[in-house]
């Protein structure tokens, strides 16, 4: 049922690109069939070029209203539809793209079809149904909302029909692999890889001639909407278990180009080539990849305006090298390694981009408004749209990571001296794909010997620091537990950016460095699970922690639990709730429970609304235990206003949160 819904609203918003067609009363509207193109280029597969056009002929012939013509008639008819395609075969997998435009050259329709190759005749016949002309006459096609286009039995269900979000401009058809709209905004197809690349960054397959590469990047600094002034090529391939991004990076001089630091998520200040991915095309969510000439790397994920996660790490690689007149790169991503909605034909979010740092330039495929700086990449409104892709099929995904430590230790300086003594320690931790879009983590004697101290912060305020999350088990989906926008400005105005840090002054429902931690020391955590990710609309983040006893400050052990939902709202928008819990309180006998309800909507490019209301309950405080928030915040490239209140009562006490204090 989904599938069929969602393919109807793609071809509803593809009707309000055409205009009134050129129809004269009372005539059939004439339409010409033009070959498909062969993508596979093998020679065995020519036949279905006019085989798949003779097909739509006839079924075109027996619809009302239409008339079909041979493409040698076209240039005797001067409002005549055009349908054209093209059809790719790899084994026994089918896939046809196809358009309808009208005399002018604006496409009216397009649809893209998957299925075995033994379904060629199912597929030939929901050609037309795809584009809508089964049941309609000419005349009112443009008209007739597209909910009134039946689905045929059996197609939503048999693996062909569209299930991905309208997109515009529609996608190209082979062996384009790039379109844009009248804004810049493009569309690009990636390309199935026949066979596989070595990952070298040099560039040296086949598939880079034989392939168009997408190009025309646009400037957002220094001067906006204009070409880039190096050229940048690029590539989106995959196959069966990786997606490649490779870009041939032109560069006037090279002794420009800078890359000098290899530190992980340190290249900001090197030449690089970047790529954002909104997998869930959801314009709210996605993840970066960047690398520069030299192959440092940086991810990050980013889940609400302007919310981000530079801790998150996966994996993946890249490979560069230079050339005469520049450098190249090659991405490698594991479909693993991503969160996406599964299913045939969907589309994707995408965007890429460059910086020449010697120019102080940043170019984008999709334009991106200066007005928005840096930011403007990880808003995910802005991306183009990626088709073509074909993800793999849900299937079991685990992860198990072991761990044992032991030590052997002699002391002879204490009042009992020891020799020998064996001591030991063991733990695992579980990553479980329920869905390509939910994951479930588990943890049992969870080992932070690895992560990565503090960074030192220097405190001469009377407030408590804030330190970011840097333990890998709280990292991954750290954003789906935010709460009320996550960051808001504070003080002056400014959102605190770097490595996470949240703005201070409101308070933070959920802070996972309360749990494990106390006083500096750390609690050993016994066990705990963990649910992140997205069903439909409804993004959903479970936490369940138990923590063993400290007996040298007295610390009982304590279960942390965090339970937090949001429904995406409108374009840009969503609502949600949170709840949290402490099964120990630290002020009083008794637990400790904050929850709340909030909602960040952002409206056009540069308005944004956050508000939210929280209140908390614990054993010996009654009372002034409410905080709410409403904030506005408008953002032009001139002028800007920013407006707030903020209430926090006395007795609000979110104990697996954080509040700074006013």
């Amino acid at each position: 049922m989904s599938t069929r819904v969602v393919a109807l609203m793609m071809l509803a918003v593809a009707t309000t690109w055409a205009q009134e067609l050129p129809v004269s009363d009372g005539e059939d509207t004439p339409v010409v069939i033009l070959p498909f193109t062969n993508i596979s280029g093998a020679p065995a597969d020519d036949w279905l070029s006019v085989g798949i056009a003779e097909s739509i002929r006839v079924d075109v012939s027996a619809a009302s209203g239409f008339i079909s013509l041979t493409s040698t008639d076209v240039e005797q008819v001067q409002s005549a539809w055009v349908v054209s395609g093209a059809f790719q075969r790899v084994d026994d997998r089918l896939r046809i793209t196809v358009q309808l435009t009208d005399a002018d050259g604006r496409t009216v329709r397009a649809a893209t079809l998957d299925g075995a190759f033994s379904e060629l005749f199912a597929l030939q016949d929901q050609i037309i149904v795809e584009l809508g002309m089964a049941d309609l006459s000419a005349t009112n096609l443009s008209e007739t909302p597209i909910g009134a286009l039946a689905d045929p039995e059996g197609f939503a269900s048999g693996g062909f029909s569209l299930t991905s979000p309208a997109i515009d401009p529609p996608a190209p058809i082979p062996p384009a692999v790039e379109s844009r709209n009248s804004t810049g905004q493009a569309t690009v197809r990636a390309i199935r890889l026949n066979a596989p690349i070595v990952m070298d960054g040099l560039l040296a397959e086949a598939v880079y001639t034989e392939v168009p590469a997408i190009t025309g990047f646009i400037q957002q600094e220094p001067v906006e909407g204009q070409p880039a002034t190096e050229r940048t090529e690029a590539w989106i391939l995959f196959d069966d278990e990786n997606i490649y991004i490779s870009a041939r990076c032109w560069q006037s001089r090279m002794d420009q180009v800078v890359a000098n630091e290899m530190r992980r998520d340190e290249i900001f200040r090197n030449d690089n080539f970047a790529i954002v991915f909104d997998t869930f095309h959801d314009q709210r969510t996605g993840v970066l990849f960047r690398t520069s000439p030299i192959g440092a790397l940086m991810e990050m994920e980013f889940t609400e305006e302007p919310t981000f996660n530079l801790d998150w790490n996966t994996v993946w690689d890249v490979g560069t090298a230079y050339f005469d007149g520049g450098w190249t790169v090659e991405f490698v991503i594991p479909f693993r390694s991503l969160r996406y909605p599964a299913g045939v034909g969907r589309s994707w979010g995408v965007n890429l981009g460059r910086t020449v740092l010697s120019k102080n330039e940043r170019s984008f495929l999709t334009l991106i408004p200066a007005s928005l700086s840096s930011r403007g990449f990880t808003t995910a409104a802005y991306a183009g749209n990626l088709v073509g892709l074909e993800v793999p099929d849900e299937s079991i995904n685990i992860d198990v990571k072991p761990y044992a430590i032991s030590g052997l230790t002699s002391d002879f300086s204490t009042l009992s001296p020891v020799e020998n003594q064996l001591s030991g320690d063991a733990g695992v931790d579980i990553k479980y794909k329920i869905t390509q879009s939910l994951t479930a983590d588990f943890t049992v004697n969870t080992d932070f010997a690895q992560v990565e101290v503090d960074e030192q912060q220097v405190n001469l305020t009377r407030f408590s620091l804030f330190f970011p999350e840097k333990r890998e088990f709280f990292l991954e989906g750290k954003g789906l537990f935010e709460f009320a926008g996550g960051r808001g400005f504070s003080g002056g105005g400014s959102s605190a950016y770097r490595r996470g840090r949240q703005a201070t002054n409101t308070p933070v429902l959920f802070f996972s460095r309360r749990i494990g931690l106390e006083d500096g020391r750390v609690i050993p955590i016994g066990g705990g699970a963990r649910l992140t990710g997205k069903v439909g609309p409804y993004s959903i983040g479970a936490l369940n922690i138990q923590t063993e006893g400290e007996g040298t400050i007295e610390l009982p052990s304590t279960n942390y639990s965090v339970l937090r939902i949001k429904r995406d709202v409108l374009r840009r928008s969503s609502v949600g709730g949170v709840f949290t819990g402490r099964s120990v309180s630290q002020v009083s006998q008794g637990s400790n429970q904050p929850y709340g309800v909030d909602g960040v909507f952002t409206f056009y490019d540069n308005v944004n609304l956050n508000a939210y209301l929280a209140k908390t309950q614990t054993a010996g405080l009654v009372g002034d235990d409410l905080s709410y928030r409403g904030q506005f915040n408008y953002a032009a490239d001139r002028y800007g206003l920013q407006l707030e209140q903020l209430s926090v009562g006395a007795n609000f006490n979110p104990e697996i949160g954080f509040v700074r204090g006013l």
